[in-house]
């Protein structure tokens, strides 16, 4: 039946590590040797005039010894930014310009090209970091797809989106009238894994704190720095893995609850006030989920709403299936998806009277919370074990 392959197709893409499959012929052609680990990818974005290149220019600028290169896009043929920021250059940092559009808009011709350069350059001397400054009006999503979904998958691995915000003008920015300018300042807060809360020596102490509060309701779980000129050390910047399926693991540890068996709860967080709302909606659930239902429930998930969507991330005990198809054990289950890009893994076994609680979290456009939690609840053992 049609649920019976989908099933199939997403459990055979949870439990690789990698689940995009191999690079292209193009990108094969450079692993003759033994390869570099992944290339450290961080996304670097905000609006306008929130201190972007800046930044770029103090990390540049640091004598910190590590091999960086960086893409910057523009609109326009004259790279104004790239301009900028060579004369920061210190060391053996490298600067490419990615200027025929925004790459969230017009596609990955561009990005593709200056990878593979870039990858040419990590298997003759590895990089230690690649970042990608974003143009103010970017989205960060389909940036991050474009590395997901792409040939050299296997050869990068997301290590962060960092944000960085104006705090003079962005309570101005949530509540513009133009709905596109507010759902993409909204975009590149919810899926900040880090906010640097820029500019507050321009503001108020109580201005900051309010900022702040409007930037937690959007996205509870990101670092907030504060900073003035963008002067941000790098050691903060980078290293993050905010990405890594293993790194899942102990922050669900720092945010554990206990709760009777069987007991769930949720929280949602959202901005009212234009059409396009950004909301964070999370559950927790103290006991398993059944394998089978979760599978097709985070497939339906991607493949239907894989565009308001964002992001998803999972850690849930799980039993695996039977064999001679999987070890039919108890194990801990890592995913997470950006847009219609999913990948997943077990991370350990469990003993079977280990307590640990099933925790997902969604980050997306207008999410109907009530149907979200119901689809999660179908999924827990309790229930499914009443219904059968």
């Amino acid at each position: 039946s049609r649920s019976a392959q989908l099933c199939a197709r997403i459990r055979n893409a949870m439990i690789r590590r990698r689940a995009f499959g191999a690079a292209s012929i193009r990108c094969r052609r450079l692993t003759t040797n033994t390869p570099p680990p992944p290339v450290p990818i961080t996304i670097l974005t905000g609006f306008l005039g929130a201190g972007k290149t800046t930044l770029l220019n103090h990390l540049l600028a640091e004598n910190h010894g590590a091999k960086l290169a960086v893409i910057q896009n523009e609109f326009g043929a004259i790279g104004i930014d790239q301009e900028l920021t060579k004369r920061s250059v210190h060391g053996d940092s490298t600067i490419f310009l990615a200027n025929n559009g925004c790459i969230c808009c017009t596609g990955a011709t561009d990005l593709d090209r200056i990878m593979t350069e870039l990858l040419q350059m990590h298997f003759k001397e590895a990089l230690d970091g690649i970042i990608v400054e974003t143009t103010g009006l970017a989205r960060p999503s389909p940036i991050l797809s474009a590395f997901l979904g792409s040939s050299y998958t296997e050869l990068v691995r997301i290590d962060g989106v960092i944000t960085v915000i104006d705090a003079k003008h962005v309570t101005a920015q949530l509540d513009s009238a133009d709905n596109a300018e507010t759902g993409q300042v909204h975009e590149q807060i919810a899926l900040a894994d880090k906010l640097l809360v820029n500019k507050t020596d321009l503001v108020s102490a109580e201005a900051v704190d309010a900022v702040e509060g409007r930037l937690r309701a959007i996205n509870p779980r990101a670092e907030l720095i504060r900073c003035s000129n963008s002067k941000v050390g790098i050691a903060k910047l980078l290293g993050l893995h905010a990405f890594e399926l293993d790194d899942l693991l102990p922050r669900s540890r720092g945010h554990d609850h206990s709760h009777g068996h069987g007991h769930s709860h949720s929280h949602s967080h959202s901005h009212q006030g234009h059409s396009d709302a950004i909301m964070t909606v999370s559950f927790e659930h103290a006991g398993d989920l059944d394998y089978g239902a979760l599978l097709a429930w985070v497939g339906q998930l991607v493949h239907t709403q894989g565009d308001t969507l964002l992001r998803m991330k999972g850690l849930i005990p799980t039993r695996d299936v039977a064999p001679p198809y999987g070890s039919g054990r108890r194990k801990l289950l890592a995913y997470q998806s950006v847009q219609s890009h999913l990948q997943g893994d077990f991370l350990r076994d469990l003993d079977e009277d280990e307590e640990i609680s099933s925790q997902v979290v969604f980050i997306g456009r207008n999410l109907d919370r009530r149907a979200l939690e119901a689809e999660f609840m179908a999924c827990t053992l309790a229930t499914r074990d009443a219904v059968d």
